[in-house]
């Protein structure tokens, strides 16, 4: 078999029906036998039919299990189309019960609701494969995988060419009548290729000499078949629209939609219960109707009755989560690619006065992925604003330092500016290049993560992080770097190399009075996100009281971190209460809201650990001078 010539192959779907298409599959194969060498009148069936109820007796016992003869396509079983038999008309490779079709179906129970032209396969003008039916009186219907929308007249669906359809695990069925179904197999092929593009136009030309049958295509004619006891209804005629859910969150929920006609994509963001602010869905939708930029994903419009519904692009990339969480890690090269882009953006919204405020790896999305190239793009505007800024708000491990201090001040506090987006992205290439700090994953505003970064930049000389911590993760907001200067160091920067790297793993690190403590770790497992936002690292060594940390930016505070810090030196306090403990990889309880490691209790309370030098550095260094080092 020239697998370069399929177009398709037909097979009897494993359903109601098998026998009607295994005979009809066996009678056209044996037709097409005959055309080719007519003196060969009788040929060997490669099909048996048989009877619904009893088709797992057509397996040989030695060949293969009964079930899998009727549920896995058998190519002795299947018909395949081919390039090189071409199609009598321009219309394709018509399917009917009329003598003239290429693929005819007879001896059918339903066969009065069978058109004589009922569908054909055809290529569409961006060269994909479809099916489309030919005005048939009952209509055609083509099931994706478990979705099924019903029978259409008139319309086409698309069955290759599209990612929707080429995924792995993807069923197609076209279903003529209930009683006769077919599953479709399409080889994925390259739609771009000058070849295969070629034999496309030749198929699409069809066949000389077969006017008649062209001119009773164009003219529909349904004689034979059975009509309707009633109007058909309307929704024969709606597009076939196919879903999946792609993520949920605690205001909205995102669905995947692809149509099936035209080939369209989009993502749908709804809310995720009925007790949402309309304002604030129209707030959004505003916001992203003002925005057109390469690495923004595009806004496709809403509707907002019966309830808000907001339609975006849709990336098959996914988010640098999924990525960070499936591969090896991001090497240096793409690092800086997505610094560059991510700034690129932020320079453009910050012209327009509008600060994200959601920026991390959740919300920068994937367009394509390659080992030479990486394309992103920011989505989810949702806490989006123009104007004055003040509320507390976003993924907190990606949170600006000066929003868990505007958060203490009250209403009288001066609010933040679009810096706290710099800052987000700063925290965001960290987490790429070389991965966070453990802890900071739990009690970000504790941790110096410029010293962080600045021991990484010790170890590899590489400039990006001395990039970072000179103009993006700056403590103080007023001076760090503007989105158009980071931008532009970012493009002074080398692009470094394309092998991607495996996180680095970092010891605790958090902020007292200008000092730092460790509490020495050994390297984890590697990192993975939750889906509470609370993103899971090496925490099977670490003791963090989340409730008593709270919100630890002023002195008030830095008190109860002191006490803290007395309790973990005591292995019998309560604070270790309820925790769970398994014996050197302790687990992480959200719900008590503590990690609980022996390792790092016995650390303490032997009194390795109660205290560190505090960190060497010059009064202008911006993130560890003892004047910045703490949030004030």
């Amino acid at each position: 078999m020239n697998d370069e010539d399929t177009i398709l192959t037909m097979y009897p779907a494993p359903d109601v029906g098998y026998s009607n298409a295994i005979g009809a599959i066996k009678h056209n194969k044996e037709r097409d036998m005959k055309r080719s060498n007519p003196a060969t009148s009788k040929v060997s069936p490669s099909i048996k039919p048989v009877n619904e109820r009893t088709r797992e007796s057509t397996a040989e016992p030695e060949q293969v299990d009964k079930q899998e003869q009727v549920d896995v396509p058998d190519s002795e079983n299947g018909y395949r189309l081919t390039f090189s038999n071409g199609a009598k008309t321009s219309f394709g490779f018509v399917i009917g019960c009329d003598p003239q079709s290429d693929f005819v179906l007879k001896g059918i129970e339903d066969i009065k609701r069978i058109s004589r032209y009922h569908f054909a396969f055809q290529f569409d003008d961006e060269y994909r494969l479809i099916v489309k039916d030919l005005t048939s009186t009952w209509g055609t219907s083509v099931k994706y995988g478990d979705q099924d929308r019903g029978l259409r007249v008139g319309t086409h669906w698309i069955i290759s060419g599209c990612p929707f359809v080429e995924q792995e695990g993807m069923d197609i069925v076209v279903k003529v009548v209930s009683s006769l179904k077919f599953l479709v197999k399409v080889p994925i092929r390259n739609i771009h290729s000058p070849e295969y593009r070629e034999k496309v136009d030749r198929f699409r030309q069809g066949m000389t000499g077969t006017e008649d049958l062209f001119r009773k295509l164009q003219i529909r004619t349904s004689q034979s078949t059975e009509r309707p006891s009633k109007p058909l209804t309307p929704h024969l005629t709606y597009p076939v629209i196919c879903t999946k859910d792609i993520g949920k969150g605690a205001f909205g929920k995102v669905t995947y939609h692809w149509n099936a006609k035209t080939g369209e994509e989009y993502a749908v963001k709804v809310p995720t219960h009925n007790k949402y602010v309309k304002s604030e869905w129209e707030h959004e939708a505003m916001i992203m109707g003002r925005i057109s930029h390469p690495h923004v994903v595009r806004f496709l419009g809403a509707t907002y009755d019966p309830q808000p519904s907001l339609s975006i692009e849709y990336m098959w990339g996914g988010s640098l989560v999924s990525h960070l969480a499936g591969s090896e890690g991001f090497s240096r090269f793409e690092t800086v690619q997505v610094l560059r882009q991510a700034t690129d953006a932020l320079e453009y919204l910050h012209g327009l006065k509008i600060t994200h405020r959601d920026i991390s790896t959740s919300n920068i999305l994937v367009y394509y992925r390659n080992p030479d190239s990486i394309f992103i793009k920011l989505a989810d505007f949702g806490l989006a604003k123009e104007g004055r800024l003040a509320t507390f708000c976003g993924n907190k491990v990606y949170l600006a330092p000066e929003i868990y201090e505007n958060s203490e001040s009250g209403p009288d506090s001066e609010g933040y500016t679009s810096a706290v987006d710099i800052w987000s992205t700063g925290v965001v290439v960290t987490e790429l290049l070389c991965g966070l700090p453990d802890g900071f994953l739990i009690s970000p505003n504790l941790f110096n993560i410029g010293e962080y970064v600045r021991e990484y930049h010790h170890e590899t000389r590489d400039p990006l992080p001395l990039f970072l911590i000179s103009s993006m993760l700056v403590v103080k907001a007023k001076k760090r770097a503007s989105a158009s200067e980071c931008h532009q160091g970012a493009l002074r920067l080398p692009d470094g190399d394309k092998t991607p790297r495996k996180l680095k793993q970092s010891s605790f690190k958090a902020v007292t009075d200008g000092s730092t403590f460790r509490i020495p770790v050994n390297e984890g497992p590697g990192r993975f996100r939750g889906q509470d936002g609370l993103d899971g690292a090496s925490l099977d060594r670490y003791i963090v009281g989340v409730e008593e940390f709270g919100t630890v930016t002023h002195e008030k505070n830095r008190s109860q971190v002191r006490r803290l810090l007395d309790k973990m030196k005591n292995p019998e306090h309560r604070l270790f209460v309820g925790s769970v403990v398994n014996g050197l990889g302790g687990d992480f309880d959200i719900k008590d809201g503590t990690s609980i490691i022996s390792d790092a209790a016995k650390a303490i309370s032997e009194g390795e650990t109660a205290a560190s030098q505090p960190v060497q550095s010059s009064p202008s260094d911006p993130i560890t001078s003892p004047s910045t080092a703490i949030w004030n």
